[in-house]
């Protein structure tokens, strides 16, 4: 029973731990966003000003920590809608609707508990059922996912990884590894196939690691190399908090003086009192797999389209995007070649030029506040998801085929951002300077590529408007 009353502090305190970083963060990353789109088109529509007013009021909710499950629930919902209305999705979304699961199950059972309809030991075994299928939904997003990586030929030839460490929009540690790559070419290359096959590997096989008791240790020492490599070698935004929380989340406790470091971890399994969750769970994963893998999805595709249900598929595609299950596609060619094209913004003040914080002539990335937080997204994610990162992968211009809002967003990339410099920081600004830059090499396998000055353009900020 003391085992049991340890194992229930133990994850009282992670719950409350987990609730307060991950609203914290939140809130910061939701001020930061809403406060560059605020400058960038100089005030909100109504919609934009009531979602956000809501959006901040749920993470404030789950913040003060009273009915966690009903703040949770939302959150789950509106997260991927959130990030819809400022053009900014990424893995990190994905990530807050997993925790925000666990939050909700959390609390909901620990309120029953505290009303004495279940059981310590009852509840012990619903978090780790809930445990369990988050485990299982990351998994499964990878392995889903996987088959991007394998139809792109950066992964398959093995070049992906050294050529995102070479890379200065991506890589933190761009120029150690440039210079690596150009003293020890080959041995550059036998460690960038080494490490890329092996992220396959294990991103193929992480899953089975964890569904077999024996292996799962396997599974937690991916996750955290993992989260080592976004931390300190690739700018990620914000993904890097998140997946560290969820890391914390699923690890079980941990027992030095007994040597036994995952005795808990055999815990983490589906409970035969929650049947009809995991069923749930299983059909929702079903749906998942049917839609998105990829030898099953086009006879999904067909069978949809025969039936005349298109709009069925379409419906069931959304609501497993809002729920956080989504196919994954990161760091793929069209991000691998982020860097190769970009811009630097200048602004005349007193008749010199001042460069804007947002990209260094390297091609690296610049911010316009202090990053205590070393998210490397220009001070907020709306300037990096919606703005610089859409350029870097070669859309300059939000239009209805890539947009269902292109109007929020009108005009090229470069123009957007100095209309927010100019609104926010450069009001009595009168003229800027775009230069655009790319790069270019002579050596076919890796960077580093030497950077190219190919056009300069002047701009009126009044013209913009």
């Amino acid at each position: 029973m003391n085992i049991v009353n340890n194992e229930l502090i133990h994850e009282n305190f992670k719950f409350k731990l987990i609730t307060k970083i991950l609203s914290l963060l939140l809130i910061f990353r939701t001020i930061q966003m809403a406060i560059s789109y605020y400058y960038y088109q100089n005030g909100f529509l109504t919609e934009e000003l009531f979602f956000t007013s809501f959006y901040l009021l749920i993470l404030i909710g789950l913040f003060i920590g009273k009915k966690v499950h009903f703040f949770a629930v939302i959150l789950i919902f509106i997260q991927y809608k959130f990030d819809d209305y400022y053009f900014s999705h990424n893995v990190s979304s994905n990530i807050v609707c997993f925790i925000s699961f666990y939050l909700m199950l959390f609390s909901y059972n620990f309120e029953k508990l505290a009303k004495e309809n279940i059981t310590d030991t009852s509840f012990l075994k619903r978090i780790n059922n809930a445990k369990y299928l988050i485990a299982f939904m990351w998994g499964i997003l990878h392995f889903v996912s996987i088959f991007s990586h394998f139809d792109d030929v950066n992964w398959t030839s093995g070049k992906a990884l050294g050529m995102i460490l070479c890379n200065p929009y991506l890589s933190k540690f761009y120029v150690f590894f440039q210079n690596f790559n150009h003293s020890h070419t080959n041995f550059y290359l036998f460690l960038s196939h080494f490490f890329s096959y092996s992220f396959l590997f294990f991103q193929t096989t992480m899953l089975l690691f964890f569904i077999f008791k024996r292996t799962r240790i396997v599974f937690y020492i991916w996750f955290f190399l993992f989260n080592i490599g976004v931390t300190f070698f690739i700018n990620v935004a914000f993904l890097m908090h998140f997946s560290w929380i969820l890391f914390y989340l699923l690890l079980p406790k941990i027992k030095l003086k007994a040597f036994n470091l995952f005795s808990y971890a055999k815990n983490i399994q589906l409970s035969n009192e929650l049947a009809k969750t995991t069923k749930t769970f299983l059909v929702v994963i079903g749906l998942f797999v049917l839609i998105n893998f990829p030898l099953l999805k086009n006879i999904t595709h067909k069978t949809f389209w025969i039936f005349r249900e298109w709009d069925t598929y379409r419906y069931l595609d959304r609501k497993l995007t809002m729920v956080g299950l989504c196919k994954l596609n990161v760091f793929n060619s069209y991000q691998i070649a982020n860097g190769i094209k970009w811009f630097t913004i200048y602004k005349q003040e007193n008749n010199k030029w001042k460069k804007l914080p947002l990209i260094d002539t390297d091609g690296s990335r610049l911010s316009y506040f202090p990053d205590i937080l070393h998210t490397v997204n220009h001070g907020s994610d709306f300037l990096f998801y919606a703005n610089v990162f859409q350029y870097s992968c070669g859309i300059e211009v939000i239009d209805y085929s890539n947009s269902t809002t292109p109007y929020k967003l009108p005009g090229r990339v470069y123009e957007r951002l100095i209309k927010y410099d100019k609104n926010r920081f450069s009001p009595n600004a009168k003229l800027y300077k775009v230069e655009f830059y790319s790069r270019k090499t002579d050596n076919p396998k890796f960077y580093p590529y030497k950077p190219s000055l190919d056009s300069v353009k002047y701009v009126r900020p009044l013209t913009l408007n």
